[in-house]
């Protein structure tokens, strides 16, 4: 019975993805070639394809105009003798969304600026900076520093984020008549429900240029205010030097949305055919997403680093095949999390001749390439390791094993396990970070002592005026390291513990000092 081959050797003139691992040989295109110019590999027959030599046209979907909304600074309410009254109604309730009062009077108080009636800002591709500032953050930043006894604190936090982020004209005028028929307006739904509206219209934050102008003059329309019950001032000194760290945000364009990007991501339609939206700027989906369910999973978890670091991992390649598969496809995903099953019935199927085309999965579907295809990365995630320049500073060995990398090509990365040695969390750390013993705040009785004595008047690193030589405390303290009771430092390591020891020693001088007031209250 005649049988196929399975494999071929080719000859490679260029390379165009040097990255991409051979299965026969268990190495890159890049190890392979060595640096000649030309080279033969045994290859899989069913791997191999015919270029075109045309090139691939790209096309990009353009980003649409932004039709932002009319920009204004709001002002606080003014409020007459029958609306207080009102007010005065619900003064005990806890509700600080529903305030209709307070909607109407923003729409009416308002401070036109330069271009107030609404633009349309068209892409662009000049970016004032790379950086971007997180709009809660910039919010927070003023109203931390704001009396929580002052009547108008939260007024002002609601009047700030609505000055900062305008809506989308158009998705503003879809919702609009929407909530129409079902008897209800835009400012009651914002006030009754804003997670659903923010959900289908987009918020813009206009350009630097008018931005500044209207948070300049949304500044000093309420810093003044005095409050009705304590008399202060809204703005306090500090309050007014975080604006201006606001207003230097914004001129340095860190604040406004980058033209040549967009910040929302459709997700689909709702039943009454309004677009929905994914907003992808701020920290919030990181915050929500990522830091309280990690906090879930170790709160009653006595890990150890090595088991940590793979929850960890574990965690973020399940949340990326979630949110790609959603993002990306527009589907949640419903399968497995172990594509490295997929890969290899890939590469089994591939080298059978098949009469009627298999059932392949729907996880590969959404793959345009199989990112086991190619050689891992470099970039190290989870525990990190120090910098070459910074071991040898501080006088740290290496590592003995200084393979970091795991063996994709290897077929046995299910197999991978912890090492197992429940008591000894030192030597996965000295692992992860490359260095011979492991790099740790202090924490051991050796540790305590060990620094004391050093710190302490007559010690080597005593200092009656200004902080210890720490750059040269660490080195001397490398070569005390045994990785049993003392183990490696880093500077930022003693700097912050000299603080703590700082205060106990101070506390304990003025217990000292205060004994002979004590001593006739003490029994």
């Amino acid at each position: 019975m005649f049988q196929q081959p399975k494999h071929a050797l080719i000859q490679i003139d260029t390379i165009l993805a040097p990255n991409c691992a051979i299965p026969h040989c268990c190495q890159s295109l890049k190890n392979i070639q060595n640096g000649e110019g030309s080279f033969k590999v045994v290859v899989s027959i069913s791997s191999l394809r015919t270029r075109s030599d045309k090139k691939p046209i790209t096309i990009t979907e353009p980003l649409e105009p932004r039709n932002i909304g009319t920009i204004k600074a709001i002002q606080p309410p003014s409020l007459s003798t029958e609306d207080i009254e009102d007010w005065g109604i619900n003064i005990e309730s806890d509700d600080e969304d529903e305030d209709p009062i307070f909607e109407r009077n923003i729409e009416e108080n308002f401070c036109p600026v330069e271009r107030s009636s609404g633009f349309t800002q068209q892409p662009s591709d000049i970016l004032p900076s790379r950086i971007l500032a997180d709009v809660f953050h910039e919010i927070d930043k003023v109203c931390r520093t704001i009396s929580k006894k002052h009547t108008l604190c939260r007024k002002f936090a609601t009047a700030f984020s609505d000055t900062l982020l305008v809506p989308d004209e158009n998705d503003k005028k879809a919702v609009s008549e929407i909530l129409e028929k079902k008897n209800t307006n835009f400012n009651k739904m914002q006030s009754k429900s804003p997670a659903w509206l923010w959900k289908r219209v987009r918020r813009y934050i206009p350009e630097k240029g008018i931005l500044e102008l209207v948070l300049t003059e949304f500044f000093k329309s309420w810093g003044h205010i005095k409050c009705s019950v304590t008399g202060q001032k809204l703005f306090s000194a500090e309050t007014w030097k975080k604006t201006q760290g606001v207003l230097h945000d914004v001129r340095k364009g860190w604040l406004s949305d980058p033209g040549s990007i967009s910040v929302y991501i459709k997700e689909g339609m709702d039943k009454d055919g309004l677009q929905l939206y994914h907003c992808i700027c701020g920290t919030n989906s990181v915050e929500g997403a990522i830091h309280n369910p990690i906090r879930r999973s170790f709160a009653s978890l006595n890990a150890s680093p090595e088991l940590a670091d793979a929850l960890i991992a574990d965690f973020c390649h399940r949340h990326k095949t979630d949110t790609g598969s959603f993002h990306k496809a527009g589907v949640r995903y419903a399968g497995h999390y172990d594509p490295w099953l997929d890969h290899e019935i890939s590469k089994l199927r591939a080298d059978i001749s098949w009469t009627v085309s298999p059932i392949v999965s729907s996880s590969r579907l959404l793959q345009d390439t199989d990112p086991l295809d190619f050689a891992p990365t470099r970039e190290r995630f989870g525990i990190a390791a120090i910098p070459p320049m910074t071991r040898i500073s501080n006088e740290f060995f290496a590592h003995p094993n200084t393979n970091l990398q795991v063996d994709f090509t290897s077929n046995k990365l299910w197999l991978s396990k912890l090492i197992g040695k429940q008591k000894d969390n030192y030597a996965f750390l000295a692992f992860a970070q490359q260095t011979k013993y492991a790099v740790i705040p202090l924490h051991t009785v050796d540790e305590f002592n060990l620094f004391h004595s050093a710190v302490s008047p007559g010690g080597e690193y005593a200092s009656a005026h200004g902080l210890p030589n720490f750059d040269q405390m660490v080195q001397w303290w490398s070569e005390k390291a045994n990785g049993k009771t003392i183990f490696y430092k880093l500077r930022e390591h003693l700097t912050a513990h000299y603080k703590t020891w700082s205060e106990h020693r101070q506390e304990k001088q003025t217990m000292l000092a205060s004994q002979p007031q004590r001593q006739p209250h003490e029994k």
